[in-house]
């Protein structure tokens, strides 16, 4: 028999799964929540400037951004795809990685010691939406977004709108 409560447990239930794998903060519109900023000195910010859509997006100032989404589920073999909107002042100031995590739940990196996909934002005064796929390793358990800029990067850049789909 269906009792309110337990109707209330399914509907709580399907949508926690519907969300699993779906970025609980993709525009930076709730500030940093669900991102972990690491800088030394800061140079991410969460401004209205910097929005391409909702109300809120990330700027980057400088070089020394280090930011890290949460991570999401993705089992051996499934297809992440990840996109986002970016605008920058100069090439490489923006630098958005996709970094797959074993079972130890330590970044799996090439053989340079790289996350195994890097997208460089380019300079563009508008919008330029950014897409890319790519096959979960074998040893992977999650996913996640690492945001940088590189050390001798000069300039600023806004980004936004992030979708990390995983099939």
């Amino acid at each position: 028999m269906n009792t309110p409560i337990t109707l209330a447990a399914a509907a709580l239930l399907a949508s926690t799964t519907l969300h699993a794998n779906q970025l609980t903060n993709p525009g930076f519109e709730s500030e940093f929540h669900e991102w972990k900023v690491q800088e030394k000195q800061p140079v991410s910010s969460v401004t209205q400037e910097a929005a391409r859509s909702g109300s809120s997006g990330l700027h980057l100032s400088g070089p020394g951004a280090r930011i890290e989404s949460e991570r999401l589920e993705i089992l051996p073999g499934q297809k992440a795809t990840l996109e986002f909107w970016a605008r920058a002042t100069a090439n490489g100031l923006g630098v958005v990685m996709l970094v797959p995590y074993g079972g130890n739940k330590r970044p799996i990196l090439n053989e340079k010691a790289n996350p195994p996909v890097i997208v460089v934002v380019k300079k563009s005064a508008e919008w330029v939406p950014y897409k890319v796929e790519f096959p979960s390793p074998e040893e992977a358990t999650s996913i996640g977004i690492w945001i940088r800029s590189w050390s001798r990067s000069k300039g600023e850049a806004d980004l936004d709108d992030f979708s990390l789909k995983i099939e």
